[in-house]
C-alpha cells in the first residue's frame, strides 16, 4: 500500500510540474513499477490532444479520441488528456486490465468541462 500510494502521489507531482507544450512537442511523464516502467505521452493530434502509454517503451494504450463518450472526440485541453492518462496508469498499477474509463471517471476528473474537438 505504501508503495501505491508513493507511486501515485509521485504521478501527481510529475503532472503538476509540466507546463502546457507547443502542438509540435510531446510531454512525457515515467514512473517504475518492480521491474516495468510506464511512461505517459500527450501528444498533439489534428484538433487537439490525445495520450499513450507505454511499458517498456512499446505502447500499450494510444489513445486519440476521448474514451467512453459518442462521437471521435479529440481532448480539447492538453491537460484534460494528461490527466486521463495518469488516471489510466494508476488503474493499471491497481491491476485494473483493461484500463477502461467511464463517463462518470471522465466527469469526476473535471475533463468533460472543457471544450472537445470533433475529429474530421
Amino acid at each position: 500500500m505504501k508503495k501505491f500510494c508513493f507511486l501515485f502521489f509521485m504521478i501527481i507531482f510529475l503532472l503538476s510540474c509540466g507546463s502546457e507544450q507547443s502542438q509540435k512537442t510531446t510531454d512525457q511523464q515515467t514512473v517504475s513499477e518492480g521491474l516495468d516502467t510506464i511512461t505517459t505521452r500527450v501528444i498533439p493530434i489534428e484538433d487537439g490532444w490525445g495520450y499513450e502509454v507505454l511499458i517498456n517503451n512499446k505502447v500499450y494504450v494510444n489513445q486519440t479520441i476521448i474514451p467512453a463518450i459518442s462521437g471521435k472526440y479529440a481532448f480539447g485541453e492538453y491537460q484534460d488528456a494528461r490527466k486521463t492518462a495518469a488516471f489510466v496508469v494508476q488503474k493499471m498499477m491497481q491491476n485494473v486490465i483493461p484500463p477502461t474509463v467511464s463517463v462518470e471517471e471522465l466527469d469526476s476528473l473535471g475533463v468533460l468541462k472543457n471544450k472537445i474537438n470533433l475529429i474530421k
